[in-house]
C-alpha cells in the first residue's frame, strides 16, 4: 500500500499501534477468515444449487424460472390491466395541512 492509504480490514485500534485485547484480536481474525473463505462458500453454494436443479430436471420437477406460475394451481388468464395515475391536471399547488388529531 502507498503511504496515507488505510487498510479497511484492519481495526482502528491496530491503526494507532494500540495492542488489541484478546477478544478484539479473535474477532479480527475470525472476520479475516470469513472474508478469505467467502469465495469458497459461494462456490459450494452454487454447486449445491446446480446439483439440486439437475436432480429436479431428472425427476421432472424442474420448471424453468420464466415459465413458473406465481401460485400453484393458478393459470394465466391473459387479461392485462393498465392503471393511469396521471392526475396532473386535477392537482393543485396548494399543500393542505395534516388533519388535526382530537381526543375523544
Amino acid at each position: 500500500m502507498a503511504d496515507g492509504e488505510e487498510d479497511p480490514q484492519v481495526p482502528e485500534e491496530e491503526k494507532d499501534d494500540v495492542p488489541l485485547s484478546k477478544n478484539a484480536l479473535k474477532r479480527h481474525l475470525k472476520r479475516q477468515r470469513w472474508e478469505e473463505s467467502k469465495a469458497d462458500r459461494r462456490a459450494v453454494k452454487r454447486a449445491k444449487l446446480r446439483e439440486k436443479r439437475e436432480q429436479q430436471k431428472l425427476s421432472g420437477d424442474y420448471i424453468p424460472r420464466k415459465n413458473r406460475v406465481a401460485v400453484q394451481g393458478q393459470q394465466n388468464s391473459g387479461v392485462r390491466v393498465v392503471v393511469d395515475c396521471a392526475f396532473d391536471d386535477l392537482m393543485t399547488d396548494k399543500v393542505s395541512s395534516p388533519i388535526p388529531r382530537t381526543n375523544f
